[in-house]
């Protein structure tokens, strides 16, 4: 509950949702700070980036989001080229790794 109530009181004093006025509307204000993406309420400036980064890895945790959001757009490419290359590094390491596993097994149950 306290918990709530700080969010409440923060969201209050926010620059980005003072202008949104949603009560039970079903559509934004014309004029607003906020933008509907895939049923979430995105910055504007972070819908471009939303959609870089939810194109090239997928749904990614809202800290790595945020994290890759904040970076320039020179910065932000470069961060998502290290990750997808350390995924296939890794994807060929465990790869290695079971292939070694299962020849090692196959040859205790020859001999």
């Amino acid at each position: 509950v306290a918990k709530a109530h700080s969010l409440r009181m923060w969201l209050k004093d926010s620059p980005f949702c003072l202008d949104l006025e949603l009560k039970n509307s079903t559509t934004l204000p014309e004029l607003n700070s906020m933008q509907l993406v895939e049923g979430c309420y995105i910055r504007r400036g972070l819908v471009p980036a939303f959609k870089d980064i939810t194109e090239r890895l997928g749904q990614v945790r809202p800290k790595k989001f945020a994290r890759l959001a904040l970076l320039s757009d020179e910065k932000r490419d470069k961060a998502i080229q290290a990750d997808i290359e350390g995924r296939k590094e890794k994807l060929e390491k465990v790869g290695l790794t079971r292939k070694k596993r299962i020849t090692k097994f196959s040859r205790k149950n020859i001999h």
